[in-house]
């Protein structure tokens, strides 16, 4: 699945938020999760003989806050591995931008700290089947600090008010 964009739930009685409205409207929200979704689906063809997608994204609820979210399925082709599909996934653009070299290169040149298993595919293996997903949001405890780790997708249209507010919203459902 592609997940991107964000916003705080409101405490609104109706089935439909206004931050669930705004979101689906927002152009920077959308243009985020179908950077993303372009991207996995993109890497998928070249590993699945068919790739499906819907056309519009949904709302996805994740504790406090909810996220735009496409599910993204594909019939693997014969002889590709979970460890053939997690390197053609990883990093995605949610977590590293797009171009990947570049967004990787620029990463690394700019952020003082290595980002360890933040942002990194977690899950597991079995012999019949296996889950991933991206450690987008984490804590590490080391003695007795806490360090929070998340980020946001800056894009066309986004705004540093905007984003630092959605960071906030993302640490507070680690910090509940």
């Amino acid at each position: 699945e592609a997940i991107a964009g964000t916003r705080r739930l409101m405490h609104e009685k109706r089935a439909e938020t206004q931050s669930s409205v705004e979101l689906r409207h927002s152009q920077k929200d959308r243009r985020e999760v179908d950077l993303v979704r372009e991207a996995i689906t993109q890497q998928l063809r070249g590993l699945c003989s068919s790739v499906t997608t819907s056309d519009e994204p949904e709302t996805y609820r994740a504790g406090s806050v909810q996220h735009l979210r496409y599910p993204i399925s594909g019939v693997v082709k014969s002889g590709t591995s979970d460890a053939d599909i997690l390197a053609a996934l990883s990093p995605t653009p949610a977590v590293c931008g797009t171009p990947t070299e570049g967004a990787i290169e620029l990463i690394r040149k700019l952020e003082p700290f290595d980002r360890g298993w933040y942002a990194g595919p977690v899950g597991w293996i079995s012999r019949d089947a296996a889950e991933f997903a991206v450690a987008i949001r984490s804590a590490l405890v080391h003695g007795n600090t806490v360090y929070f780790y998340s980020g946001v997708g800056i894009v066309e249209g986004s705004r540093a008010s905007a984003e630092w507010d959605e960071l906030d919203a993302k640490i507070e459902t680690l910090n509940s």
